[in-house]
């Protein structure tokens, strides 16, 4: 490194900029920084680290609660529509597409929402409990029956006209 990225260096910390944010406006790695930082005696506060962390881990915790929150109302949603007097749902054959009105969803119709209900509930379920517990176990395990119930949702949407 050149004195004069050396020199930047000096000016960057002490204007309390992070290692990343040195890193970003020089534009070279954070390693880097972390090298002429050793090499030249400066340290950088861990203390921001740390209270960026701890509001990362509060800002996702109320991601998850909003989640959360989305999801029972998509459970609602699906039942609301399963619960409807009249049921509406598109049927496409060879003369084209046409809308039936029915009191009952047909039984695929029915089981297909049912399970997306249980998804959305579980998956509330278990973003619940992040909170309550370390949660990485769980949050591993929520993604995958995210990704399952969502497939099984996109799956009862009508098609695109």
């Amino acid at each position: 490194m050149t004195a004069v990225v050396r020199e930047r260096v000096h000016v960057l910390h002490e204007q309390g900029l992070s290692r990343n944010a040195i890193a970003r406006e020089i534009g070279c790695a954070w390693s880097t920084i972390t090298k002429i930082a050793q090499e030249e005696g400066l340290s950088f506060d861990r203390a921001q680290t740390a209270q960026a962390v701890e509001a990362a881990k509060v800002d996702n915790a109320a991601r998850r609660v909003a989640l959360v929150d989305r999801l029972y109302g998509r459970a609602e949603s699906v039942l609301d529509r399963l619960e409807a007097e009249v049921y509406e749902y598109r049927v496409v054959g060879a003369e084209g597409s046409f809308v039936v009105k029915d009191k009952h969803p047909p039984a695929q119709d029915e089981r297909n929402l049912s399970s997306a209900v249980t998804g959305y509930l579980g998956n509330a379920a278990k973003l619940e409990q992040l909170d309550q517990g370390d949660g990485s176990t769980a949050a591993r395990s929520m993604l995958g029956d995210l990704a399952r119930a969502l497939d099984v949702a996109a799956g009862q949407l009508p098609p695109a006209e």
